[in-house]
């Protein structure tokens, strides 16, 4: 009909937001569970002034990084992938195609999937995964929405709600589904070039605690110069 109004496509907004949020956290003005949060609220926000309200007050980024895109250009549709390890690892990272139907197994074995240098169609990319006393790990990009459906057996599956109700035209969306028995899978946000952002927040707020320290010894240091300086000037009186 003529009179329907199309959907608003709030993917630049997000992209937008989600700039600024990542470079706010390098810089240490976010911590790693504020972070995480507004990205998820970004990624389920279904208006601009949502998503403006989340990043209110934090300075603009940088042209180099409001410029990447979210994921490398959409690849043409492909046939369905599947990755198995059993007892071994499987590995797929960097820049690879990936497909609107893929399948991942551990069995006995480990399965890396790194998503933040992928080319995905556009639309949603299913993944069905188990793990069957094994492990998969999942690396996703802040800038890919993520939805997950999962069931734990004696194991864990960690869920991760990331996607707005209605896709965003013209990108990719990550749906996770399967299960984890006596097994695991985890799905982790990482930057590109990092190598967890967990290890890297510690190493922040150790980095962090160490400036701490040395500023409480320059004030312990000059008050013990100040009462020396008084003793001083006393015993002279």
């Amino acid at each position: 009909m003529s009179g329907e109004s199309r959907p608003v496509d709030l993917g630049p907004a997000r992209e937008r937001a989600i700039a600024v949020l990542t470079e706010a956290f390098t810089n240490d003005h976010l911590e790693l569970d504020a972070f995480e949060e507004r990205l998820s609220k970004v990624h389920n926000a279904e208006s601009e002034a949502e998503i403006s309200a989340l990043y209110e007050g934090l300075a603009p980024a940088t042209h180099a990084l409001a410029a990447r895109p979210a994921v490398l250009p959409a690849a043409p549709s492909a046939p369905p992938q599947r990755l198995m390890a059993i007892l071994g690892s499987t590995e797929k990272r960097g820049s690879w195609s990936g497909a609107a139907k893929m399948q991942a197994k551990a069995i006995f074995g480990s399965v890396e999937l790194d998503f933040r240098e992928a080319r995905l169609p556009a639309g949603v990319v299913e993944l069905e995964v188990d793990a069957i006393f094994g492990s998969i790990e999942i690396v996703v990009p802040p800038e890919l929405a993520v939805e997950v459906h999962g069931l734990g057996i004696l194991g864990s599956f960690e869920s991760l709600d990331r996607a707005p109700n209605n896709a965003d035209p013209g990108r990719p969306l990550l749906r996770v589904t399967g299960k984890a028995i006596m097994g695991s899978v985890e799905i982790k946000t990482r930057l590109v070039g990092e190598t967890g952002l967990e290890a890297w927040a510690r190493s922040r707020e150790e980095h962090r605690a160490l400036r701490r320290r040395l500023k409480d010894q320059r004030h312990e240091a000059r008050r013990l110069a100040k009462e020396q300086r008084r003793t001083l000037k006393d015993g002279r009186g």
